[in-house]
């Protein structure tokens, strides 16, 4: 089979499960995930269709520019954009209403709600499906929005539904919890842990440069904790023609070939079983 399509996004209720999976805590949800947007830690995806313009990052004398900046160019675009901006958690919103009064007057309501809202002022592409004109790369002196059709940036709110989380990101999320928790050094481990250590020291090696893309099998494998489900979908990926990086091949009786800053190496079926089962090691 070549060329096997991946999932790569991921409703709030799909990611939780995914991350529930990966993370070991079941109890993850939708709401933690939209806790970790809310904080920054997980960027909110969305597809649009319509117009974005590149902006200069305006300096901080720049006034009333930062809030009506120019566009330097202006492009029609269809495909996944990434919010820079967080989840605004329980936002006030008022909705206005009238209803029939005495004497035939009309009363003014107002009622109240709190919700959960997206309101991206700068966003990244993350896929473009079509671009007129090309939309190059921009780099830190310069942002994207969307805007109207005459250039100005456009700040209105993404729908809820909209939303969905990109695999990387969620990748990225597992490396900064996991990290977030690990002790800085390993004073005061016994000699049997530090042994251990160095002993898992190759396999670890190893799995970081494939991380993302064993991640990835795991998603499109059909069962995400079995080692033979998850090595046949990552054989499949290795053999595609559009294989993603640092993937280079696969060799029969040698494994999945890839890339490293080192030169070429290979991830065997064996080293998947024991990173997937500790036990094993």
């Amino acid at each position: 089979m070549k060329g096997a399509m991946l999932k790569k996004t991921f409703t709030a209720a799909e990611a939780a499960a995914w991350l529930a999976a990966r993370m070991a805590e079941p109890l993850i949800n939708d709401v933690d995930i939209v806790r970790e947007a809310a904080a920054g830690r997980l960027p909110v995806c969305f597809d649009y269709r319509g117009d974005v313009a590149v902006y200069a990052r305006p300096s901080v004398s720049a006034g009333i520019s930062w809030i009506f900046p120019k566009a330097i160019s202006r492009h029609y675009f269809v495909g996944l954009l990434r919010s820079k901006s967080p989840v605004q958690l329980g936002a006030r919103v008022e909705s206005f209403s009238t209803r029939p009064g005495p004497a035939g007057q009309r009363i003014r309501c107002v009622s109240v709600d709190h919700v959960d809202i997206l309101r991206p002022n700068h966003v990244e592409v993350v896929t473009s499906i079509h671009a007129d004109p090309p939309l190059s790369t921009v780099d830190s002196s310069r942002f994207v929005a969307r805007c109207d059709q005459h250039g100005t940036a456009q700040y209105t709110q993404i729908p809820k539904s909209e939303w969905v989380f990109h695999i990387d990101d969620l990748l990225a999320l597992i490396t900064s919890q996991v990290a977030s928790v690990a002790s800085p050094t390993v004073q005061g481990a016994d000699e049997s842990r530090k042994r251990s250590e160095t002993a898992m020291h190759r396999i670890r090696t190893r799995a970081h440069a494939l991380r993302a893309v064993i991640e990835a099998a795991k998603v499109n494998a059909a069962a995400c904790d079995d080692y033979h489900s998850v090595w046949a979908t990552l054989v499949l990926l290795a053999e595609g023609e559009n294989r993603p990086a640092p993937l280079l091949g696969y060799v029969e009786g040698e494994g999945v070939k890839y890339q490293t800053d080192k030169g070429i190496k290979f991830f065997t079926k064996d080293a998947l079983r024991k990173q997937m089962d500790p036990r094993a090691r």
